[in-house]
């Protein structure tokens, strides 16, 4: 098995851990899970968006 050493702000890890906790999930195995999906899905499992330049998502660009 592997090991995985990444840096993350106190308090983001923190608030996870207590998210986590409540799903009784540890960020070990979260972090498991999330790379099984990349690996499924063959990307993020999630979408990824920028913002327009005007600062707002391009769905919210198309109401105005």
């Amino acid at each position: 098995m592997a090991n995985l050493n990444i840096r993350v702000d106190d308090e983001l890890k923190k608030e996870a851990e207590e998210v986590l906790s409540e799903l009784g999930l540890s960020i070990s195995a979260a972090t498991t899970v999330f790379l099984k999906q990349v690996v499924r899905s063959r990307g993020i499992p999630f979408e990824l968006k920028l913002e327009n330049y005007n600062g707002k998502k391009e769905e919210e660009q198309k109401i105005d």
